[in-house]
């Protein structure tokens, strides 16, 4: 009996330590980001001023989970170091988006009661909660997303590779693909590690990449859920000029259990007379692919800058 007892005590002792318990004007928070925990609170601030408070629970697979209570300053601060990690996701908010001080204003998505807002990304559901007040509401009841709640220390950052030496996510991504380019005959190849967060950001760029075969561009999309559910899945599509492959691998290092790169398909044996050229950083690895000769298509890497100079101004 003794033992249940204190066994008891311990979970609620850990319950009251990792959860969170937000008061009405008085800044408390933690977020974890990244896999890199901040913590927010500071009982002594703000609490005598005027200002708009906005509490924000959010998550975000693969890039966010937390609640901050803040005033609305530090608030917006917060949500901006989040949402500008991701193309897929600070797309939604362009309509909050400020040209005066080039930052999201969190303050746009205040209601008179507190919303739930729900966006689709690339890896997956989007929740944003938002509840804003001052001193002349009245009945302020604060309450938070379930799972929203964030670690209580950061992730141990991680090797991926031979050059990606500080992956704070705590794990790795491994990711391969061919295109085969009918306007310029050739074939485009990447194999390389990454960083889980920064090949989120190359599937946003390749699944929005007008020079890619649409084949691919809608395909590449699953592998962000993939990646950030630590799996492995690959798509492979034969067809003229509609022809791609790509493979991606999201894991936990180990030094006894060496990843290897999937072997890669001969696209060129289809277009057996066509160049290949790699559209992407290399780290080989354990891979076998043949390096030593490049071909880049200049005309290509014209075109694809002047689609992302147009991209950019568009904002």
């Amino acid at each position: 009996m003794f033992k249940l007892l204190s066994f008891v005590i311990v979970l609620l002792f850990f319950h009251s330590i990792t959860s969170q318990q937000f008061k009405p004007f008085i800044q408390s928070g933690r977020i974890e980001l990244l896999g890199v925990v901040s913590s927010y609170d500071n009982p002594n601030c703000c609490n005598n001023t005027n200002d708009l408070w906005i509490f924000m629970s959010i998550i975000i697979p693969g890039l966010v989970k937390g609640n901050i209570n803040a005033i609305s300053n530090i608030t917006n601060g917060v949500f901006n170091s989040i949402i500008i990690l991701r193309q897929d996701v600070n797309v939604n908010f362009n309509y909050i988006f400020s040209d005066d001080n080039y930052l999201f204003n969190i303050s746009g998505l205040c209601e008179s009661v507190p919303t739930t807002y729900i966006y689709n990304t690339t890896t997956g559901e989007m929740l944003l909660y938002i509840n804003c007040y001052d001193k002349t509401k009245q009945n302020i009841n604060i309450s938070i997303l379930p799972n929203s709640t964030a670690s209580l220390v950061s992730i141990t950052p991680v090797k991926c590779g031979d050059s990606k030496t500080n992956c704070i996510e705590g794990y790795c991504a491994m990711f391969e693909r061919q295109i085969y380019l009918p306007n310029t005959k050739l074939i485009s190849t990447i194999q390389d590690y990454f960083c889980p967060n920064d090949l989120i950001n190359t599937i946003n760029f390749e699944s929005n990449n007008v020079f890619l075969v649409t084949s691919y561009t809608s395909s590449i999309k699953n592998a962000g859920k993939v990646c950030v559910n630590l799996g492995t899945d690959s798509n492979n599509i034969m067809d003229d000029d509609h022809s791609f492959f790509w493979w991606v691998s999201c894991f936990y290092p180990n030094s006894s259990d060496e990843k290897q790169f999937y072997p890669l398909p001969f696209i060129s044996s289809i277009y057996s007379t066509q160049q290949s050229f790699y559209s992407g950083p290399m780290n080989i690895g354990k891979s076998k692919l043949f390096t030593s000769s490049i071909f880049i298509n200049f005309s290509f890497l014209f075109l694809l800058t002047l689609y992302y100079i147009n991209y950019f101004l568009s904002l």
